[in-house]
């Protein structure tokens, strides 16, 4: 299993164990003496350069004194974070260690309490550029089925999940299962986890059958092997609650985040993030089933933990905010779902990727929130535009959130008077909708606002036919201010409310 840089620093002999030449005391003394943040010297081509010429030589003492700069070197670096170019030391170091053949398999190791450092932390960008020089590394010491280089596949999996990159994390995913699955027994811990990491990923590409059948997996394995009350138990029964919320089975994901609200409460203190996570998904929950004052009560919960926790631009921190606003949007307080969109999205812009799913879903929310607060239709628009650009570079193209964007655009621009444009999105969602009811009633709207009386009564007519029967939006007034006196109108008015 893979050690602390701290107890890798010394797999080689002490570092200042032999006299040393004035040339060699410089060096040594540039690399503690080195301003913070400054280049470190001598650098590492002319660290390698000495080495080549030591082992020329066949200095065997000259070239461990040189290993021993370089991890002098790392020592300097660790207190600044520095880690790129920590893991470029490493690279040398692993390239002398090679050619000479001295051991190789824990060398890296030190290098991955780093990756989860900046997970935890929201910096997942800068937590991608570090883990691929990390798999770079592991990949040179490392059989093909090595159980730590699963792990490190698992990592890179896990940020490019967080960026949205969710085929390279599902590509990923599935090779380092295939090495755990070779090395594990079938009811191994580990193994869950793999499974677990699997289906975040299958869920994040919006396979929600394949998460749910690895959620499956983890809790079979927990149950088999934890307590009833074990915290892993309570993560597989969020995670199988989150799947099934992603299935729209929203009681049934109520049903497993009460599980695991019960464990962590009776095991957690008050202000743990896992905490603050089931209460999250508490949320999510009842504002899914309609229960929006208990929805906002437990993302509050949420909210009070992580805001004691996180960095004030942690994505985490994005998401609650954003489950917030849709608390606040549902129960009609527009002013409040303004307000946690925004902070939710300020975050978001500056941590996501420019096309991440998360800053597209902001977007939307944003339109909804604009397009009901105050009739304000182009700012409701400007994000819709955004959102949408998103979702059609990402999403397939029948995916059910270009259905619904589809269809939002489509009335904002009626009811906008932009005609034109409400037909091009009309069309658009009525040729990957299913509720080809709904998609008739549009062009009635649309019809009726050209003014043409037959088109509108005869799609009218068929959306009634295929199903619609929405006697509210129909009786509004100013919907079809002029068809609302024809006969035709009256009568199909008056055989819905027969039923």
């Amino acid at each position: 299993m893979k050690k602390s840089m701290l107890l890798l620093a010394f797999l080689l002999p002490g570092i200042f164990s032999f006299t040393q030449t004035s040339a060699e005391a410089l060096t040594q003394s540039d690399i503690l003496q080195h301003r913070p943040g400054a280049p470190l010297k001598p650098d590492n081509e002319q660290l390698y350069q000495a080495y080549l010429a030591a082992s020329q030589k066949k200095d065997k003492h000259e070239i461990q004194r040189i290993i021993d700069l370089f991890y002098e070197k790392i020592k300097s670096l660790e207190p600044e974070n520095r880690l790129e170019e920590i893991a470029d030391v490493y690279e040398k170091i692993i390239e002398i260690c090679q050619i000479e053949g001295y051991p190789l398999e824990k060398i890296p190791g030190c290098l991955y309490c780093q990756t989860h450092s900046l997970i935890e932390s929201g910096k997942y960008k800068r937590a991608l550029a570090f883990q691929l020089k990390v798999v770079a590394l592991e990949e040179k010491i490392y059989l093909p089925d090595h159980p730590d280089l699963a792990i490190s596949y698992y990592d890179l999996a896990q940020i490019y999940g967080h960026l949205g990159e969710y085929q390279k994390a599902v590509d990923l995913c599935v090779k380092a299962t295939s090495i755990y699955e070779k090395n594990l027994s079938p009811d191994h811990l580990d193994l869950a986890t793999g499974y677990n990491l699997m289906a975040l990923a299958y869920s994040g590409l919006g396979d929600h059958a394949k998460a749910l059948e690895f959620n499956l997996k983890v809790f079979a394995i927990r149950e088999k092997v934890l307590s009833a009350d074990d915290l892993d138990m309570a993560a597989a029964y969020n995670n199988i609650g989150l799947t099934y919320c992603d299935q729209g089975e929203f009681n049934k994901a109520l049903e497993f985040n009460l599980k695991a609200l019960n464990i962590h409460e009776k095991n957690l203190p008050s202000d743990h993030p896992d905490l603050a996570t089931s209460y999250n998904n508490m949320g999510i929950s009842y504002v899914k089933i309609g229960e929006y004052n208990k929805g906002l009560e437990f993302t509050l919960k949420a909210l009070d933990i992580r805001k004691k926790g996180l960095t004030a631009d942690h994505p985490d921190l994005a998401n609650t905010y954003h489950n917030l606003a849709l608390a606040y949007y549902y129960l009609r307080n527009f002013q409040k779902a303004l307000e946690f969109n925004q902070k939710a999205l300020a975050i978001f812009e500056k941590t996501l990727p420019s096309d991440h799913i998360s800053l597209a879903n902001c977007y939307n929310n944003l339109g909804l929130t604009y397009y009901n607060f105050g009739d304000n239709l182009k700012k409701a628009l400007e994000f819709d535009m955004k959102a949408i650009s998103i979702f059609e570079k990402i999403l397939p193209a029948d995916h059910p959130n270009l259905e619904q964007l589809y269809h939002k655009i489509g009335k904002t621009y009626l009811k906008d008077r932009q005609l034109p444009k409400a037909k091009v999105y009309f069309e658009k969602y009525q040729k990957i909708s299913k509720s080809q009811d709904q998609a008739c009633f549009n062009w009635a709207l649309y019809y009726a606002a050209l003014k043409d009386k037959t088109q509108a009564l005869e799609n009218l007519q068929k959306a009634v036919s295929l199903g619609f029967k929405d006697l509210d939006w129909i009786s509004v007034v100013g919907s079809y201010s002029n068809i609302q006196n024809e006969p035709a109108y009256k009568a199909i008015v008056k055989g819905l409310k027969k039923g």
